[in-house]
C-alpha cells in the first residue's frame, strides 16, 4: 500500500473511531463535524474528502466490518444458515458490540439493515443464485430483528444462546 493510501486509511479509521467514541456520550444528532474532526485530530477537509455526512461514516464502517467478517469466515451463509455460521456471526457482532449497540441506540438501525441486506445479496451474487431473493430478505430480516432485540436487551445473552434460538426457529 502506498504512503497516501496508508495515510487516508488512518484518517478514515480515526474519523470512525472518533464518531463512535462521541456516540457513547452524546446524542448522535448533537454531534457536529467539528466535534468529530477535533476528536479524530484530523483536518475538516479530510472529513469531507471521505464522507458526505455522519451516516456515511457509519455505513462505511459497518460495510468494512462485514467485509472483515467475510474474510474471517468466507462464504458462511452460502447455504441455509447452520448453528456454526450463526455462532460465528453472533460472536463477531458480540466482539464488536460497542459499535453495533451504538448504531441501534442512535436510532440508526436502518443503516445496519441495509448493511446486512447488502452483505447477503453480495453473497448471493457470488453464488450466482438469484432464485432465493425472498429467502435472502427473510434471513437478513430475521437476523436484523434478533440482533436489534439483542442489542436493546444489552447483549446480555451469550452468542451461543442467540445462535441456538435462531437455529430452533429455522428448524421449526
Amino acid at each position: 500500500m502506498d504512503k497516501r493510501m496508508e495515510q487516508n486509511t488512518f484518517v478514515k479509521e480515526s474519523i470512525s473511531q472518533a464518531l463512535f467514541i462521541l456516540m457513547q456520550t452524546k446524542n448522535f444528532s448533537s454531534i457536529t463535524v467539528v466535534d468529530i474532526v477535533n476528536k479524530a485530530g484530523v483536518a475538516r477537509a479530510s472529513y469531507y474528502r471521505n464522507y458526505k455526512n455522519k451516516e456515511d461514516i457509519i455505513k462505511t464502517y459497518l460495510y468494512e466490518l462485514m467485509n472483515k467478517f467475510n474474510k474471517q469466515y468466507p462464504k458462511s451463509f452460502s447455504n441455509k444458515p447452520t448453528y456454526q455460521n450463526l455462532l460465528n456471526l453472533f460472536t463477531y457482532i458480540y466482539e464488536n458490540r460497542t459499535v453495533f449497540k451504538s448504531v441501534f441506540d442512535a436510532g440508526l438501525s436502518g443503516i445496519f439493515l441495509d448493511t446486512l441486506n447488502n452483505y447477503f445479496f453480495n453473497l448471493e451474487n457470488d453464488n450466482c443464485n438469484k432464485s432465493n431473493i425472498w429467502l435472502t430478505y427473510a434471513v437478513s430480516g430475521a437476523l436484523f430483528n434478533i440482533l436489534k432485540k439483542w442489542a436493546n436487551d444489552g447483549m446480555t445473552q451469550s452468542p451461543e444462546s442467540i445462535a441456538q434460538s435462531f437455529i430452533q426457529i429455522i428448524n421449526n
